[in-house]
């Protein structure tokens, strides 16, 4: 008999390599049956991260990052990334919460500054 693999890695690629129309708990019992000791969650997250995966690549891509107005994004900085963080913030805590944490930011460059 072979050696199984233990690595995260070998477990997910064994995730990603069934169908998506299994369900979890299918997924699992098939790991079951194939010796790899997973749970529903594990499952789910991986399953995510596959999703998330390929929308990153595409934000990422040169073609897409052009600004609305025509003016292309400054070179080495990924706008929409910072954007994307900061949408998550703002769902995470609330948009009253984010608007006010960013107005006392902008508060204290300003008093830094001078103005």
């Amino acid at each position: 008999m072979a050696a199984k693999k233990s690595s995260k890695q070998s477990k997910a690629a064994f995730v990603r390599g069934l169908p998506a129309t299994l369900s979890a708990a299918e997924v699992v019992e098939k790991a079951k049956a194939a010796g790899i000791s997973l749970e529903v969650g594990y499952v789910y997250n991986i399953r995510s991260t596959a999703k998330t995966a390929g929308k990153a690549r595409s934000v990422g891509d040169s073609s897409s990052r052009a600004k609305s107005n025509g003016t292309s994004p400054r070179a080495g900085w990924d706008g929409s990334s910072a954007e994307l963080l900061l949408k998550a913030v703002g769902a995470e805590l609330g948009l009253a919460a984010a608007i006010r944490i960013l107005e006392s930011e902008r508060a204290r460059v300003r008093a830094a500054l001078g103005k």
